[in-house]
């Protein structure tokens, strides 16, 4: 029997969003091609429906994408709602019942998941030569991003060797052969940890990933719970209910049977390629692309007529900044005294660059699409949200050792200009309109991440759980 409910089946979230109005079905012809994220970011800037798009121009009939699945909404009183049916909540849910309810659930015993003989993402089955990954409508997110990116609002699933731990990770992947991904698995992650486990023992790692997950289930990915502790079980106490799960077709990994796509394989242990640029949560694009891990693709179930969601990353607010960073202050509470708020689209900008909308916090560890907090993630995030705060006209923003994750340093967006009133939004320094090059006042390496002409300042779901 299918599991129901906003909060363990995907298809039943789009439902409800549809119901309320806070999704729409878009029937005229969309490409993937920049057209998908630019209609994408507009939504996020404008607060308006998430966009269903039913009638894609690439990929094979049937599959449709969902953009802006954590999207704020602006509905009156229903700010939070696509949040809130994350976890199968009402519409008018705030941020404090929001980070109450997640809070309570690290404090209730553990419900782990239950296995069923198959479920809705076994309607389609292709194993072998039968894999073809470019059928899909896989997108090509911001304009200046280095290929087209599968996975930006799923997660992976890998075990550890002697199959005591289970991990899901939030970790984007981008599309490199029909059969293939690429994407990050840092060695300080969790993702990266478990691969690392397999690579010294000279095997290759089993994995999958799962897209249109249960969104309880893709938020709880993105939470720092400490390494060793599987996410499944604190799903299931979120939720009051085990998450059901089926084994997959090609090893012994379990992935959630409501699900919209499963991709299933193992990571190389060797193997790298060339991944990104793409454009990052903070809202810059980097230049030049880095080697990492590929990721073998032997077989992939979906559901009929499935649906692919999509995190077109970029500066505030979208899913980094609004499912993610409920859950990294849920699990992180800071008490730090805070000095000279300004506001940022609607979220507000305060000492050392930390990003709140209300009672929500926004760890300044977190990076995009990551939830483990390590050295490496701890210093892309102080380095990119040390820009935030210099566009906020702050001098001498704090933030420990200086930002090396990436080769070029960020370029700065109006530093020195004066501290703009704390009761009107931050305004971006006046310059020519050019979504291709630098920014006005930039230096360095980094650029405007734009999906298309009309799309806002655009950025990357970057690696897991850090």
């Amino acid at each position: 029997m299918t599991q129901r409910g906003s909060a363990l089946n995907f298809r039943d979230f789009v439902a409800e969003l549809l119901t309320t109005g806070d999704a729409v079905d878009i029937g005229k012809p969309v490409s993937p091609t920049l057209e998908a994220g630019a209609v994408t970011r507009r939504v996020y800037d404008t607060r308006s429906p998430a966009p269903l798009f039913s009638a894609l121009t690439e990929g094979d009939p049937g599959f449709r994408i969902l953009g802006a699945p954590a999207g704020l909404s602006g509905r009156p009183g229903e700010t939070y709602g696509r949040l809130a049916a994350h976890f199968g909540l009402g519409r008018d849910t705030t941020p404090r019942d929001l980070l109450e309810k997640l809070i309570s659930a690290m404090r209730a015993t553990p419900v782990p998941p239950r296995v069923v003989p198959t479920g809705p993402c076994k309607e389609n089955v292709l194993t072998g030569d039968e894999v073809d990954l470019t059928r899909f409508p896989v997108p090509l997110l911001h304009q200046q991003d280095g290929g087209r990116y599968f996975g930006t609002y799923g997660f992976h699933v890998v075990r550890t060797p002697d199959e005591r731990w289970t991990s899901w990770s939030v970790s984007r992947t981008m599309l490199h052969g029909p059969s293939t991904l690429v994407g990050p698995a840092m060695p300080q992650q969790h993702l990266g940890m478990i691969h690392r486990m397999w690579a010294e023992r000279g095997e290759r790692t089993p994995w999958a990933m799962v897209l249109g997950a249960p969104p309880a289930a893709l938020a709880a990915a993105g939470m720092p719970l400490p390494a060793e502790v599987d996410e499944s079980g604190y799903v299931g106490a979120l939720t009051g209910s085990p998450v059901d799960v089926v084994r997959a077709e090609t090893n012994d990994l379990y992935v959630p049977a409501n699900s919209e796509i499963v991709l299933e394989g193992y990571i190389s242990p060797d193997e790298t390629a060339p991944e990104g640029p793409m454009g990052e949560y903070h809202g810059y694009s980097f230049s030049g692309s880095k080697p990492q891990p590929v990721f073998h693709v032997k077989a992939v179930t979906y559901r009929d007529q499935a649906i692919l969601p999509v995190c077109v990353a970029g500066t505030p607010p979208e899913e980094n900044h609004t499912i993610w960073g409920t859950m990294i202050s849920a699990a992180r509470p800071r008490t730090a005294a805070f000095q000279r708020p300004a506001r940022l689209d609607g979220l507000v900008l305060l000492r050392g660059g930390h990003l709140l909308d209300r009672r929500i916090r926004r760890h300044p560890a977190a990076g995009a699409h990551g939830n483990d907090g390590t050295a490496a993630r701890r210093r892309r995030g102080r380095g990119a949200l040390r820009l935030a705060h210099r566009m906020a006209g702050a001098q001498g923003a704090p933030g420990g050792r200086r930002h090396r994750h990436h080769r070029h340093r960020p370029g700065r967006v109006g530093h020195g200009d004066p501290q703009p009133p704390h009761d009107r939004p931050l305004r971006l320094p006046a310059g020519p309109r050019n979504p291709d090059g630098p920014l006005p006042h930039a230096r360095g390496g980094a650029r405007l991440a734009g999906a298309g002409r009309r799309s806002s300042v655009a950025c990357c779901p970057s690696s897991s759980k850090a």
